[in-house]
């Protein structure tokens, strides 16, 4: 029992390790994404940037309403070891959500192209995905 003991911590050491040392990727943005509601309704961009917002902070995402209307939301994890921040900006016909910051997150520039840590992009589009779906049900 004891050799199965040691066999499952080293597994779980080593897959803990290779989930963290994960290699960069290519950064995510989403510009101009349409802003469709189901039922037809236009929105107006004050009405868009609540939904985003509603969302975010559904996702725990930390959500700030900057003085020319965009948004300012950050995710932290680990005692704050990790955080990304992005700016949402709105439009009655779209909204966008680009990369502003990040701490820890293996960010550089390789040739002009932004990489990021793959889970910068995974929450971001976890977001994304749960606006897309609130408007479908608008």
């Amino acid at each position: 029992m004891k050799i199965v003991n040691a066999i499952f911590a080293v597994l779980v050491s080593a897959l803990s390790c290779s989930a963290y040392a994960r290699h960069p990727e290519p950064l995510v943005n989403y510009p101009a994404i349409p802003a469709v509601a189901s039922s037809g309704v236009a929105l107006t961009a004050e009405q868009l940037c609540q939904i985003v917002r509603e969302v975010a902070e559904q996702k725990k995402w930390l959500v700030k309403v900057q003085p020319d209307g965009k948004l300012l939301a950050s995710l932290s994890w680990e005692s704050e070891k990790h955080a990304i921040v992005v700016e949402v900006t709105c439009s009655p016909a779209s909204y966008s959500v680009i990369y502003r910051d990040s701490v820890n997150m293996k960010f550089s520039n390789r040739d002009g192209q932004p990489e990021i840590h793959p889970y910068y992009n995974r929450f971001v589009k976890e977001m994304n995905d749960a606006v897309r779906v609130r408007l479908m049900a608008f």
